[in-house]
């Protein structure tokens, strides 16, 4: 569907800026995807924009390098932004909202795409909600330094705690190859098993 929004729209920068693990090489197929998504929506062609969100998600999940969880979040974001104009902005907005702050809860709403205030205090009210969530144990094992994982993102240490919620988890194992896979997070996984050939959820 094409729609004609009423406020101006302007493109996103996305921090590529953001420095990775000992590693220069981005996620750019990902970033491709969100850039193209929002311009589409900039363009009013939802349904195009629709189509490169589900391409992004898919190819996160193939990644060969770090997704930034400014672009993970974005992705969500959009999808809720889709729906504020274009579907159910009472419920499914809210929900991929919460989704966006689980993967960056310092994720700044973009006025620029929804400029009436009350989406944005809700926003901020989900900001607050999802922050408060329980937060549980990382799993990371001290006798595996050589196995780095990355949950949205970012490099997840012995000391930190993640939000529960469904998060992006990549696993750089010795073989030196990244591994994949979408989480709910619980109890944290086995992020071991992904470098012998098995999944997060056993």
């Amino acid at each position: 569907m094409r729609m004609t929004l009423s406020t101006p729209l302007r493109s996103l920068g996305l921090g590529l800026g953001l420095l990775l693990w000992a590693s220069p090489a981005l996620a750019g197929k990902v970033e491709d995807d969100v850039q193209a998504a929002l311009t589409a929506i900039n363009d009013g062609d939802f349904e195009q924009a629709r189509v490169l969100l589900d391409q992004a998600e898919a190819n996160a999940a193939t990644s060969s390098s770090v997704v930034l969880s400014q672009s993970l979040a974005s992705i969500s974001f959009y999808r809720g932004v889709l729906e504020y104009y274009d579907g159910d902005r009472d419920k499914k907005t809210l929900e991929l909202w919460r989704l966006a702050l689980l993967a960056d809860l310092e994720y700044a709403f973009d006025t620029t795409l929804v400029a009436d205030q009350e989406p944005q205090d809700l926003f901020e009210a989900l900001r607050l909600e999802v922050g408060a969530r329980t937060h549980v144990e990382p799993g990371v094992r001290e006798d595996r330094p050589n196995v780095k994982v990355f949950v949205d993102g970012r490099l997840l240490n012995q000391f930190e705690l993640v939000v529960e919620g469904r998060h992006l988890v990549q696993v750089h194992c010795p073989d030196a190859k990244l591994y994949n896979e979408w989480y709910t997070f619980g109890e944290a996984p086995n992020y071991y098993a992904l470098c012998e050939g098995g999944t997060l959820g056993g």
